[in-house]
């Protein structure tokens, strides 16, 4: 995997970063650093990660910062 930058807001909690920038869900585990991300439209287990689903994500977000994804 490349290195990759992302900057959006964000919000914290024990265990993750989830960072909310360009209709997309980063979660980032704040122990080992690993990440995944959902775009807006994907599938996941629980139907599609639609917009709503998105805006009630970046609602929590309290926080701007910038990330480097390893």
């Amino acid at each position: 995997k490349q290195i990759m930058r992302i900057t959006g807001k964000y919000y914290t909690n024990e265990n993750f970063i989830n960072v909310c920038t360009d209709n997309t869900l980063y979660t980032i585990a704040r122990n080992t650093g690993d990440w995944g991300c959902r775009k807006v439209g994907d599938k996941t287990g629980f139907g599609v990660f639609d917009s709503e689903a998105y805006k009630a994500e970046l609602e929590q977000c309290t926080k701007t910062g910038t990330f480097t994804l390893k």
